[in-house]
């Protein structure tokens, strides 16, 4: 049986600016990176992650979450050849006071896969993904000035007030491409690989909230994102990867 061992190395970030939140370990999170990484996964694969910082109590409590599932598309002639792949994910993100502010996406992709030349293993994926997205903030957890009584302070029993738009739907369009090279069709013994794609999510600039002077849309998210596996001898692999992200003049490097 091969043996491999796997070392993950310290990642760096630069200071972020209002982005949506993110796992440590993003290059597991392919298809909400990319929804074309849908078109180049050989097999059958399901994934989740989790992450969570501090308490409920505390304001800067955070809750991440998230599951995908991929099938791919193949078809078979005198060999097996992958076309492409389906994929369906889940995002949950929850913040705040007691998880106050939550927010979670349902999305669907689609991928087509390219073969770049008959005798490697060369391809190019375009994917197309689409959803829903639900920002919602739990009235059942506000205080209000009227819930205040002068003599002891809060006072749950007194009625507070309900806002107006707490909960927040809208679709969103996610589009991306990806190329891949790799030495091995079995992605369990491959030693060498390269991966790089570029994607654009919210590209229908989705109208995310309203106010009194007009709404607010959301901006596209442009996401580049690049991976190379080498072999270092026997069982001992290097496996750096990297993604930027810019949406609205702001930038974001993982590394």
């Amino acid at each position: 049986m091969k043996r491999t061992l796997v070392i993950i190395l310290p990642f760096l970030i630069n200071p972020l600016f209002g982005q949506d939140g993110q796992f440590s370990q993003y290059f597991t999170t392919n298809n909400l990176i990319n929804p074309a990484y849908s078109g180049i996964r050989p097999e059958m694969e399901f994934s989740s992650n989790y992450k969570r910082a501090g308490t409920e109590e505390d304001q800067s409590f955070f809750e991440l979450t998230q599951a995908t599932f991929i099938y791919p598309l193949k078809t078979q002639t005198s060999k097996e050849h992958q076309i492409g792949g389906i994929g369906g994910t889940f995002f949950r993100e929850k913040r705040g006071f007691n998880g106050i502010f939550t927010s979670q996406k349902f999305l669907l992709s689609g991928a087509y896969t390219l073969r770049l030349a008959q005798f490697t293993n060369s391809f190019l994926a375009f994917g197309l993904q689409g959803g829903v997205v639900q920002n919602k903030i739990a009235n059942d957890v506000l205080k209000w000035g009227s819930q205040f009584n002068r003599f002891y302070g809060f006072d749950d029993t007194l009625p507070g007030e309900t806002l107006s738009a707490n909960n927040v739907l809208y679709p969103t369009i996610n589009f991306g491409v990806v190329y891949t090279v790799f030495d091995n069709e079995n992605i369990f013994v491959r030693d060498k690989s390269l991966i790089v794609g570029l994607s654009a999510d919210n590209l229908n600039r989705p109208v995310s909230s309203k106010t009194e002077g007009g709404d607010i849309r959301k901006n596209v998210l442009y996401k580049a994102f690049a991976s190379i596996k080498l072999g270092l001898g026997p069982r001992f692999y290097i496996h750096p990867s990297i993604l930027a992200l810019s949406e609205a003049n702001r930038y974001q490097l993982n590394m």
